[in-house]
């Protein structure tokens, strides 16, 4: 069976553009949602990594 790397969603408190960027360019996430969470947004983030159907 082949390794399959694990899918990352970044959850923080800061909306800061800098980090988010920095975050996605050096491969550490997938996806970045701010706190408080929107159930909706992370429900989406979560079908869009094919982890839902």
């Amino acid at each position: 069976m082949a390794w399959i790397p694990p899918k990352v969603i970044m959850v923080t408190g800061i909306d800061d553009s800098k980090n988010i960027m920095k975050a996605f360019r050096q491969g550490q996430c997938e996806a970045y949602l701010t706190k408080p969470l929107d159930r909706k947004k992370l429900i989406n983030h979560i079908r869009d990594l094919g982890l839902i159907v």
